[in-house]
């Protein structure tokens, strides 16, 4: 690729500065977004653990099974629902997250 071409297509893409997104990039932010982490469905593919079930015992501990299923995060989960709906920021079930 050219110089200039690239320069070009670098001044199309908006400046990280002036994109102010309020999230905080944590290894769990990064995990959940990615699936790769200390999942231990993640942690078992790669042989690392010889099991991929969650400790709540109800399936395997993926994201979609810790944001969506996991019984020890009902509680949080709960919250976070009510914080969505109150705020209107998001849509709160998986079917309307793969509508988007």
């Amino acid at each position: 690729m050219r110089e200039g071409t690239r320069q070009g297509v670098l001044q199309s893409v908006p400046r990280r500065s002036v994109i102010k997104l309020k999230i905080n990039v944590t290894p769990n932010f990064t995990t959940m977004v990615t699936g790769h982490g200390n999942i231990e469905s993640y942690l078992h593919k790669y042989k690392i653990l010889d099991n991929p079930m969650c400790s709540c015992k109800s399936g395997e501990q993926t994201v979609d099974h810790i944001l969506f299923d996991c019984k020890l995060l009902e509680q949080e989960r709960d919250s976070l629902k009510a914080k969505i709906l109150r705020t209107e920021n998001c849509p709160v079930s998986k079917n309307k997250c793969n509508k988007i």
